[in-house]
């Protein structure tokens, strides 16, 4: 189940919506929004997602909650000609072992991920391998 499939039937779930009610009322065939939900289909046109924030009345915030899963529904990932031989390797490897990964082993590869935004906001010496003059205030 792709993050947008997840969203749309969460969505609809909270709303108590049937999969025929909303087809019927966006004018998508029941099968598409069953294809959807289920991860059969990629990610939908910006037609749809604007019927479906009509819909369901989302706010700013739940429209970017929206594209969000739609970014991260994406399947297809085009690697820069400037990609290092590493993290070509890198990807190659991830490939051929993401049929077997747990969700233990997906946490733990997007936490290291993520340290190193967190690394670069936490220390002046990582953001772009200078240091960062920065007045700090003492305390007393």
């Amino acid at each position: 189940m792709s993050p947008f499939s997840y969203f749309l039937l969460t969505l609809r779930s909270r709303h108590n919506v049937k999969q025929a009610e909303l087809a019927k009322r966006l004018g998508y065939a029941k099968s598409y929004i069953s294809a959807l939900e289920s991860g059969q289909k990629g990610p939908p046109s910006p037609a749809f997602l604007e019927c479906i924030a009509q819909f369901f009345e989302l706010d700013e915030q739940g429209k970017a909650e929206m594209h969000a899963a739609v970014e991260a529904s994406n399947r297809s990932l085009t690697i820069p000609h400037s990609t290092s031989p590493e993290m070509f390797c890198l990807l190659q490897a991830l490939r051929e072992a993401w049929p077997a990964l747990n969700p233990s082993q997906i946490r733990i590869m997007t936490e290291v991920i993520g340290m190193t935004d967190s690394c670069r906001r936490a220390s002046p010496f990582l953001s772009g391998g200078r240091a960062v003059n920065q007045k700090q205030e003492a305390k007393m």
